[in-house]
This record gives C-alpha cells, structure tokens and sequence, in this order.
C-alpha cells in the first residue's frame, strides 16, 4: 500500500478481538503488541479503525486498551509511562500487586498475537483449536502468578469504589478465564 497515496489516510478492519478467535471469550491484547500496532498504524497512515469484536475483556485488556488508544493520540509518549498511569489510576495502591498480574497476562498473551509482531513464531498449533491456545496461553504457572496478584490486590486497605469494581471486572473475567483454562487441562 506504500505505492498510494490516499488524501485523508487509510481505514483499516481490525481483527484482533472477537470470540471467534482460538482464545474465545479471553484475552487477545498485550500492552506491548498493542503499543507496536498504534505506531504501526500512524506510521503508514492509519486514520480510522474498525474494531471487530472489540470489548469482551477490558478487565484483563485494561491497559492494552489504554496504551494503545493514548498512543494513537500521541504516540511520541512512552508506552511504560501511560502503563504506569493507568495502573495508578484504575487500581490505587492495588497498583503494585495488579502490575505482576497484568504483565503476567502481558507475557502470555503477547506470544498468541504473534501476528501483530512480526519477530516470534507462534509457539503451539493455532489452526488444530482454541483448545491447545487457551492451554498455552494460561499455564499453571501463569494462573498462579495471577491469582496471587489479584488477590493481593482485593486485599488492599484504602481501595476507592472505582479500584473495587474494576478489581471485580477483572475477577470476572480471570475467573472465567482460569475455569476455562483449568477445564481443558482437566479434559487432557
């Protein structure tokens, strides 16, 4: 597309969300596939976005979300600095804990939107199900690392009412997503 010039910037249809995906109704979005992407798309010319499927997990999603829309905004800022507001904002001093939770996710999650980073290799069978990706994806180390934020977060003394909720998003949709995860280790 670099051969055309198109006056107001190309529209592009995203399809980094949506059930459909091997994940289903889990996380998709790392902070750091989603800050490349932002700059990718402004970088040749990105002026509008189709998000197809977009908002299943903005618990879990909260800050790929964030970053990626402040980059598209401004994108000379620093993805870690936007990371650390919005941990600061959305969780208080739940923000230490919930940090080892989402780069926990982060970690992971970031190996399945290969396709969005050109420099890995996905590391397990895309095409055979979303069995073996939810798998990968959410290992027992993983979920362990998670539980253990997340419950140290909830624990925190002098939490708002706004860090409350949106802890319980984010319970919701890791439970939901440890259950999956622990059911298709079970079935094995």
């Amino acid at each position: 597309w670099s051969d055309y010039v198109v006056p107001r910037g190309f529209s592009v249809y995203t399809y980094m969300w949506g059930e459909y995906q091997s994940p289903g109704f889990t996380c998709k979005a790392s902070t750091p596939v989603m800050a490349r992407l932002a700059r990718r798309f402004l970088k040749h010319g990105v002026r509008s976005i189709y998000r197809c499927g977009y908002g299943e997990t903005f618990g879990c999603e909260g800050p790929a979300s964030y970053v990626f829309n402040m980059l598209l905004a401004d994108p000379a800022q620093d993805e870690n600095a936007l990371l650390e507001e919005y941990l600061a904002a959305a969780y208080g001093p739940a923000a230490d804990p919930m940090r080892k939770f989402h780069q926990a996710f982060d970690e992971r999650v970031a190996a399945w939107a290969h396709c969005f980073n050109n420099d890995r290799k996905w590391p397990w069978p895309r095409e055979k199900s979303g069995h073996n990706t939810i798998k990968a994806i959410y290992t027992p180390t993983m979920l362990e690392v998670c539980e253990t934020s997340l419950t140290a977060a909830e624990k925190t003394p002098g939490l708002s009412a706004k860090a409350k909720r949106r802890l319980e998003l984010v319970r919701h949709e890791f439970d939901y997503a440890r259950l999956t995860a622990e059911t298709c280790m079970l079935y094995d």
